[in-house]
């Protein structure tokens, strides 16, 4: 009689272990698929404050003085020298702009422009560094691949 409920409590047993075993073999690819989706977003925030500390790197470059922000390839060099050479050699582009204003946000010619009254005018560079990001794998409802783009204004004088 002893053996009967033995027998019985391992069967029991048996069959919960193996529901045990299909509940993990069915939900394990959801899990690794979470996981990974994970991994692709830290991805995507890396390189997103990665751009965004080069374009700071690069308006620093140009707001050194009244003639850097002329220094284009100066200022393309800082943005590759925060980014690394290995990020940088991933299809970045870098964009460049000076531009001038008054003291009332006006925009003007940076040469021939002036200001009203004795205001002298602003000088500003503006770097922006572009690159597509592309996930690891197709994710449904998210794009395969994304832009991002980030933004540095600086006063040079």
């Amino acid at each position: 009689m002893k053996s009967r409920k033995h027998c019985k409590r391992l069967a029991e047993r048996s069959g919960q272990l193996g529901s045990a075993v299909v509940e993990v073999a069915l939900f394990s690819p959801f899990l690794l698929f979470m996981a990974l989706g994970t991994v692709d977003y830290g991805r995507v925030v890396h390189e997103d404050i990665a751009l965004e500390r080069a374009a700071y790197a690069g308006a620093q470059w140009g707001a050194q003085s009244s003639s850097a922000p002329d220094d284009l390839s100066g200022i393309k060099a800082a943005v590759v020298n925060d980014l690394g050479d290995e990020m940088a050699e991933d299809g970045v582009a870098t964009s460049v702009e000076k531009y001038c204003t008054c003291p009332d946000e006006s925009v003007i010619d940076c040469s021939s422009g002036t200001c009203s009254g004795s205001a002298r005018p602003y000088l500003y560079v503006r770097v922006q560094v572009a690159k597509e990001f592309t996930t690891l794998f197709d994710y449904p409802g998210i794009p395969h691949t994304i832009s991002l783009t980030r933004e540095a204004r600086m006063r040079a004088r």
